[in-house]
């Protein structure tokens, strides 16, 4: 069972952290037919979630520079038409160099820390 989404983002916030939703096309199976069908309702959650804290999304790295750029200019709309600031990760977490994901798509104007 889960935690409520408020009552993480309160955690977060007590923490001086800043809440941010990772990956989210994951949360679509990076399908972006499935994204856009969802769309509407996505964005109505991301609002009722910035109303009680919700701070950013998260532009990612996915598998590929050319997935990446297509999920993330999705994303970036969302988070844009929904006033929430955007982050940049490449969830880089292993010293083999195998597994290094390029970051040329995770560059250029964005709102965040000021």
């Amino acid at each position: 069972m889960y935690p409520e989404l408020a009552k993480c983002i309160e955690s977060v916030k007590s923490d001086g952290g800043y809440s941010v939703i990772a990956h989210p096309a994951y949360q679509f199976n990076k399908d972006v037919k499935k994204i856009r069908e969802g769309e509407i309702k996505y964005k109505e959650n991301l609002i009722k979630a910035k109303q009680i804290g919700l701070w950013g999304i998260e532009m990612h790295s996915y598998d590929s520079i050319s997935e990446a750029s297509i999920l993330n200019e999705i994303f970036h709309e969302f988070a844009n038409e929904c006033e929430l600031n955007v982050t940049f990760g490449s969830d880089f977490h292993s010293k083999n160099l195998k597994t290094w994901r390029e970051m040329d798509c995770l560059n250029g104007e964005f709102y965040g820390f000021k």
